[in-house]
């Protein structure tokens, strides 16, 4: 009887060692998945360096702050529309690794056209007079367990 007992304690050894070891195996292969919420900062955090960095220096080039002001005023209601495929491509090697965790839990990718950041220049129109709205397609509402 004794004798069993010692078999039936050394399978639940085993048992739960190797679903311990799947487990373990499982976190570390399973790709690695973002938040809606951290998803969204990144894109803006995009957005941001996009229009700062890149968008508001080529428009101002050789134009006076009144013909900038002039330009960006037009967008203060519709915004400016940007792209994750148009952030991936004006600059690619420092967004690629951020782009690439643009995925829902699944691991599907989101649709880069309609992921994108919406930038609302303001009132006096400087560099840094705007607000940034994101936008996600990632599917995260439709995933089914």
């Amino acid at each position: 009887m004794k004798k069993n007992k010692k078999i039936v304690v050394q399978i639940l050894v085993i048992v739960i060692s190797l679903v311990l070891v799947g487990l373990i195996i499982y976190m570390v292969l399973k790709p690695k998945t973002y938040s809606e919420k951290y998803l969204k900062n990144e894109l803006s955090n995009m957005g941001e360096k996009f229009y700062t960095t890149f968008y508001y220096e080529q428009i101002s080039k050789d134009k006076n702050f009144s013909q900038v002001k002039s330009y960006l005023s037009k967008y203060k209601d519709i915004g400016i529309k940007v792209s994750l495929t148009s952030l991936s491509q004006y600059n690619s090697n420092s967004n690629d690794e951020t782009i690439a965790k643009f995925k829902n839990e699944k691991g599907e990718q989101c649709n880069w056209d309609n992921t994108k950041v919406i930038i609302y220049p303001k009132d006096p129109y400087t560099k840094t007079d705007y607000t940034i709205e994101t936008i996600l397609d990632c599917n995260f509402y439709n995933i089914k367990e």
